[in-house]
């Protein structure tokens, strides 16, 4: 759906509680914008209150998917310790002659 695009742009940004925020607030636009209401805001089919929390419970986990691998620490490997990782054993792969 389109707004979990909208989601995962807030959770990659920020942290846990605004894409709680986008979450809740995604599913609030979805019961606005595509579910029949009468004068009072209610959920009249037991499908409805179903497709709310299954839609939040979705967001929300994308929210947090997104949001530790944003804080995931980016390895740093460089060079010699590039080398070092793809070889097992030291001077492998170094192309020495005789």
């Amino acid at each position: 759906m389109g707004y979990m695009l909208g989601v995962v742009i807030i959770a990659s940004r920020t942290g846990n509680a605004p894409s709680l925020l986008a979450s809740f607030l995604s599913v609030s636009a979805f019961n606005f914008f595509f579910v029949p209401h009468t004068i009072a805001s209610q959920l009249h089919d037991v499908k409805y209150f179903m497709t709310f929390i299954v839609c939040f419970i979705v967001a929300f986990v994308i929210s947090r998917l997104t949001v530790r691998i944003r804080e995931q620490p980016m390895p740093q490997a460089t060079g010699e310790e590039h080398c070092s990782t793809l070889s097992p054993e030291p001077g492998i792969g170094q192309g020495t002659r005789d």
